[in-house]
């Protein structure tokens, strides 16, 4: 939620948004902001599918129309936003402090 939070924010405050965020969801974001992360288990590198998986979100129009919030992020923050997969482990909880793993292979 973090990423996502982020990254609207700073397109709202560059003006690459249509116009300004709802002021429940600024609040949402930017408590999202300060909340502490979960634990992260699974960290993937995704970022060569990034063409790939913005051409596959555009298949949904409702959510990722042309005038969707998702359409608007600049290509110089991809890699931000659609770059890298992560996973949270929930039962048994990933150990407080444990580094996540990560290198998979695609």
């Amino acid at each position: 939620m973090k990423r996502f939070a982020g990254v609207f924010l700073e397109m709202e405050a560059r003006g690459l948004l249509p116009e300004p965020l709802d002021p429940e969801r600024k609040a949402r974001f930017e408590k999202a902001m300060l909340d502490p992360d979960p634990p992260l288990s699974v960290v993937h590198d995704v970022s060569e599918y990034i063409p790939l998986k913005r051409l596959a979100a555009g298949m949904h129009r409702s959510q990722f129309g042309e005038s969707s919030m998702f359409a608007r992020v600049p290509p110089e923050m991809h890699g931000r936003f659609y770059g890298e997969e992560r996973f949270y482990q929930a039962r048994p909880p990933w150990p407080e402090g444990a580094e996540p793993a990560a290198g998979f292979d695609s």
